[in-house]
């Protein structure tokens, strides 16, 4: 998995279930996927997502984390 597979996962969600944020970056670090969005209410946030497992967690990790901004 690469970085623009990360952002096409976030961005699916964002659109998916109409959360009010936009993706700004995803960044590889060692062992996590660093995401940061902009969410209407609290700004700019940073998030960790952990590399190495498969896409459809990587979705539920970032749908969680999203869904708690609301």
């Amino acid at each position: 998995m690469d970085t623009a597979t990360v952002s096409r996962i976030v961005r699916d969600v964002i659109l998916y279930r109409r959360l009010p944020c936009e993706l700004v970056d995803v960044q590889e670090d060692v062992r996590t996927w660093r995401v940061t969005i902009r969410s209407q209410q609290q700004g700019l946030v940073s998030f960790d997502v952990t590399k190495g497992i498969r896409p459809v967690h990587v979705r539920e990790a970032v749908q969680t984390r999203l869904e708690s901004l609301k």
